[in-house]
């Protein structure tokens, strides 16, 4: 890693210095394809693509588990009165059970965009070089 720390600073991009490694371990017979066909550009936007699925499904699964959470409060709270609120001061009571399923509202409406944008978004490319 330091290494590769060393010549992405050097260089100014870190996949040269990986696919040189990466080269300089691997058998001559597999090395010769480690960059074949694809670009460094290519590799890098895969590389990022990666890491928002990752970044993404960590999300989603924060938001499901939320999710489960409110419904679980807007159930068992239904008839628990509490003040409203409006304008920084109490309005007409509402329960909690209907503030915790408005906010569920909200996170399945996320989740759902959340779902729709991964789909759109989590593509690889390899067009390689012209």
């Amino acid at each position: 890693l330091d290494r590769l720390s060393h010549e992405t600073e050097t260089v100014g991009n870190p996949v040269l210095s990986l696919i040189r490694q990466l080269v300089e371990q691997t058998p001559a017979e597999v090395a010769k394809y480690i960059h074949w066909g694809a670009t460094t550009r290519e590799i890098q936007d895969n590389v990022a693509m990666l890491q928002m699925r990752g970044s993404l499904q960590l999300v989603n699964r924060h938001l499901q588990e939320l999710s489960t959470i409110l419904r679980s409060f807007a159930e068992k709270y239904r008839d628990t009165l509490m003040a409203g609120r409006t304008h920084l001061q109490h309005a007409l009571p509402r329960t909690f059970g209907y503030k915790c399923a408005v906010y569920l509202s909200s996170n399945l409406r996320h989740l759902e965009r959340l779902q729709k944008t991964q789909k759109r978004c989590m593509l690889a490319q390899f067009g390689g070089a012209s």
